[in-house]
Order: C-alpha cells, then sequence, then structure tokens
C-alpha cells in the first residue's frame, strides 16, 4: 500500500510539472515570396506580400506541436489549413517543420523553418505545389518565402475561423461579418458557363461555354480558342465583387492576365486585362441560372 501511495505522488507530481511547462501560443505572421521559380504572375509576385499565416503552437517539454492556417492577401475567407497539429524538429535557434503529400497526379511539399527572437519567431518557408488533370491541364507553383510573427490573443486566432470567443461577446457587425460569408460561400463552386470574348488580334468574337472550379474565391478556369488553337487554362481571385485573373494558351504561347468585377446578386463577371504581346483582351461571362 505505501509503495502504490508513493507511486501515485511520483505520477501526479509529474503530470503537475509536465503541465506546468505546456503553454500554448498564437501567431500571425505575414509572408512575403523572397524567390519565384513558377506561379501565377497575379498570385505570385516576387517582393510581394502573398498572404498570412496563423499559427497555433502548442509547447510541452518535448518538441512544440504546431497548426498553420494560410490566408491569401486581400481575401477575407475563413484560413486554409497548411499543417494540423504536426510535431516540430529542433534546431539550435528554433525549430523546423515539413508537409509532403504525393499521389499519382499531384505532389505538395512545404517546409518552415522558425527562428526564435525574443517572445516570437521570424521564419523561411519553401512551397512547391503540382496538380495534374490531364495533359493539357495542370496546375504548378514553386517559391520561398520569408516573413515575420507577431502574437496574437487565442481570442482572435478562434473568429479567424468563427468559433465562438473566450468571452462569448457576440456584436452585430461581428454575426454581419458572419452572414456575408456564409453568403459568399454559397455562391459559385464549379460548374459551366456562357461566356464571350473579345480579344485584339482575333478577327470573330470568342463565345463558348467556360468551365471553373471555385474554392474559397480561388478558382481555376479553361475555355477553348476558336480556329483550333487549342485549350487556355487560368486563375482567378477574387475579394468580395472585385478581383484578378491570368490565364495561359500553350498552343499559341500567349499569355494574358487582368482585373474582373464579380456582381455577387446574379454572379455575372467582367473584366478585362492585356496579353504579352499587348493586345487587348475583354470579356464578359453569363449570369447563373
Amino acid at each position: 500500500m505505501k509503495k502504490q501511495i508513493i507511486f501515485y505522488l511520483i505520477f501526479l507530481n509529474i503530470f503537475i510539472f509536465n503541465n506546468a511547462l505546456a503553454k500554448t501560443e498564437f501567431f500571425q505572421c505575414s509572408e512575403k515570396i523572397t524567390d519565384l521559380r513558377i506561379g501565377d504572375d497575379f498570385l505570385y509576385k516576387k517582393g510581394e506580400i502573398i498572404g498570412t499565416n496563423y499559427i497555433k503552437l502548442e509547447s510541452t517539454n518535448v518538441n512544440p506541436i504546431i497548426s498553420i492556417h494560410f490566408r491569401f492577401k486581400d481575401n477575407k475567407n475563413k484560413p486554409l489549413k497548411v499543417i494540423k497539429n504536426k510535431d516540430t524538429n529542433p534546431t539550435p535557434i528554433g525549430f523546423d517543420v515539413k508537409y509532403v503529400w504525393e499521389t499519382e497526379k499531384s505532389k505538395t511539399e512545404i517546409y518552415y523553418n522558425f527562428v526564435k527572437i525574443k517572445d516570437t519567431y521570424a521564419f523561411n518557408r519553401t512551397d512547391f505545389l503540382w496538380i495534374s488533370k490531364d495533359n493539357n491541364n495542370e496546375q504548378k507553383h514553386d517559391y520561398d518565402s520569408s516573413g515575420r510573427c507577431e502574437k496574437i490573443s487565442e481570442n482572435h486566432y478562434l473568429g479567424l475561423f468563427n468559433k465562438t470567443s473566450i468571452s462569448k461577446k457576440k456584436t452585430k457587425k461581428i454575426e454581419k461579418k458572419k452572414k456575408i460569408k456564409k453568403d459568399i460561400d454559397k455562391k459559385i463552386l464549379k460548374g459551366k458557363r456562357a461566356f464571350a470574348i473579345s480579344w485584339e488580334g482575333y478577327d470573330e468574337l470568342i463565345v463558348g461555354s467556360l468551365k471553373f472550379n471555385e474554392i474559397n474565391l480561388i478558382g481555376q478556369l479553361e475555355f477553348k480558342l476558336p480556329n483550333n488553337d487549342g485549350e487556355c487554362i487560368g486563375t482567378y481571385v477574387l475579394s468580395t465583387t472585385k478581383g484578378t485573373w491570368s490565364i495561359l494558351c500553350k498552343n499559341k504561347n500567349i499569355n494574358a492576365s487582368g482585373t474582373l468585377e464579380w456582381n455577387s446578386k446574379d454572379g455575372s463577371v467582367k473584366g478585362d486585362g492585356t496579353d504579352n504581346k499587348g493586345n487587348k483582351v475583354k470579356f464578359k461571362i453569363a449570369p447563373e441560372n
């Protein structure tokens, strides 16, 4: 009996000690691209801020456990999950963490290296993504980036994911933002729309059907050019009612980009821009049915 009591006391002391060392911190880390090897010209630009990382770091007497979410610049939707509850690897000046996922038609490699600076961190990131739908349609980016983190409250962090804050204070403003986001999420996700493009260099109006696939206001699109000039694929990023677009037509070795306006009431889109030869490009996409 005496031995059991001693064992229990030792176990209790260890449990209390470990919990005393445990600490959960929250950070937001702005990210700037330092080297761009492959990437969409509008979404990825060397020397510019691409977005913000939101980090939950659970420190224990072993290796910290990290969760990372990311949100593109000017995007107001819920941050996207990058890494969830993953053990980190200690380094002489901080820690690093790596995520790798590979299938037959896709590959993702994300590497973060964090450097401890007083009570916060600086970081470097390498991000590679390749997705292939077929031989003529693939998405790819490869870049390095860096940034500095600042501490945020748990309330702030939880609010990013529309969870109830610790204080459980709900204002009309927060409820309105949630309603707007919910309404946006109900909008276009994927499908097919009629469209018309006026492209300088083509005598005729390009009319046809445009396929798109959208998640969190970031989407992919594809359409065919007339005269058997092949397919064009591209991406677009929306921020409430405005956004940017970029397309690549491989057979013609032409790329084009510009800005767009989105009517959130009926889903119609109009935009304009130029291609790499200076030709003007204007388009309209039909409203939702």
